[in-house]
C-alpha cells in the first residue's frame, strides 16, 4: 500500500517528523474521524457489555440512523487519507437490513476496527504547526498580491518555496526563492528592451547582467541621472540583483551548500522585498517599458 502524507494543522505534536496515523488518532480528540470512532467503540463496547440479550435484538431506528451518520463521517475522513473503504461501505448496507441485530453490528464493527487500524498503520500524517500551515497552505499570497498579479508565472515556483519552509527543507526553499529571480532579470531585461537570449550560453546570470548593466549605463550615464525616477530604480535593481549573484544564486547551483531554515527564510523575505520592489514598476513582461525608443 503507498503511504500517503496528509498536512494538518497540530500545535501539541512534535514538528519536523512523521507520525503513525493511528497514533495521531489517538492523540487528535478534536478531529471529526476520532470522534465518530471513539462513539461507534462505545456503541460497541455497551452492547458487548449489555446483560438484556440486546445482541439478539434488532437495531432501532434511532441508533440506525445514528451510526449511518458516525459510518459516514469515518467514511469521509477516509476518502481524504485514501484508505479503502470497502468494508465500512458494507457495514452500511448490511445496516439497512431488516434484521440487522446490534450482535451483527458488534461484530462487523469489531473486523473494521481491526482493518483500519492495519491500513492506517501504513499511512503517515505530517503534523505541522500552525505557522508552518501558514506557508505550505497560505489563506494570502506569500509574496503579495502585487507580486501574485504582476508576475503570475511565479505562482507554483513560491508556493514550492513556501512548502519546502514549511517542511522543514531549507536549502529546497532557498532553492525556490532564488529561482523566483530569473523572472525578474526577465522582466527587467525586457523592460530596458533587452531581447530574450536564444542560446543557452546567454542564459546565465551574469551575461544577462552585464548587457543590463550596459544599457542602463547608456540610458543614465553619470551618478546625477540616476537620482530619482527610473534612473534610481533601475540603478538599484541592477545592484541589487549583482548582490545576490555570487553569495546566493551561484553557490546555490553547487552540491556542497547548504542552508539552515534561518538561513532560507532570510533568503525568502529579502527575495520577496526585491520581487515586490520589481512588481510595483513593471509586470513579467517588462511592461510599462523604461522608455519608448532607444536613446540616440
Amino acid at each position: 500500500m503507498t503511504t500517503s502524507p496528509i498536512p494538518v494543522q497540530f500545535d501539541a505534536l512534535r514538528p519536523g517528523r512523521l507520525w503513525s496515523l493511528w497514533d495521531i488518532l489517538e492523540k487528535l480528540d478534536t478531529a471529526a474521524l476520532y470522534r465518530a470512532l471513539s462513539d461507534l467503540r462505545r456503541e460497541q463496547t455497551t452492547i458487548e457489555r449489555a446483560e438484556d440479550g440486546r445482541e439478539k435484538i434488532r437495531v432501532s431506528q434511532k441508533h440506525r440512523d445514528g451510526y449511518r451518520t458516525l459510518l459516514n463521517i469515518v467514511s469521509e475522513q477516509l476518502g481524504v487519507i485514501g484508505v479503502s473503504r470497502t468494508a465500512l461501505k458494507r457495514l452500511l448496507i448490511d445496516l439497512e437490513g431488516e434484521k440487522f441485530s446490534y450482535g451483527g453490528f458488534n461484530l462487523q464493527f469489531k473486523a473494521l476496527d481491526r482493518l483500519l487500524k492495519d491500513e492506517l498503520s501504513e499511512a503517515f500524517l505530517l503534523a505541522l504547526t500552525s505557522k508552518e500551515l501558514s506557508y505550505f497552505e497560505p489563506t494570502a499570497p506569500l509574496f503579495g498580491k502585487l507580486v501574485e498579479d504582476q508576475f503570475p508565472c511565479l505562482i507554483d515556483e513560491i508556493g514550492e518555496a513556501g512548502k519546502c519552509y514549511a517542511l522543514g527543507r531549507g536549502t529546497a526553499c532557498a532553492f525556490h526563492s532564488i529561482r523566483c529571480l530569473e523572472a525578474g532579470i526577465r522582466a527587467l531585461s525586457r523592460c530596458l528592451q533587452i531581447p530574450d537570449p536564444t542560446r543557452a550560453c546567454d542564459r546565465n546570470w551574469g551575461a544577462m547582467l552585464k548587457i543590463v548593466k550596459d544599457k542602463i549605463d547608456a540610458r543614465w550615464p553619470g551618478s546625477s541621472t540616476r537620482l530619482a525616477g527610473d534612473g534610481e530604480f533601475f540603478d538599484n535593481a541592477y545592484a541589487g540583483l549583482a548582490a545576490m549573484q555570487n553569495p546566493w544564486r551561484n553557490s546555490t547551483m553547487h552540491l556542497d551548500q547548504k542552508y539552515t531554515l534561518d538561513e532560507a527564510k532570510h533568503i525568502f523575505e529579502v527575495v520577496k522585498g526585491f520581487m515586490t520592489k520589481l512588481a510595483s514598476r513593471m509586470n513579467e513582461d517588462g511592461q510599462p517599458l523604461a522608455w519608448a525608443a532607444q536613446p540616440s
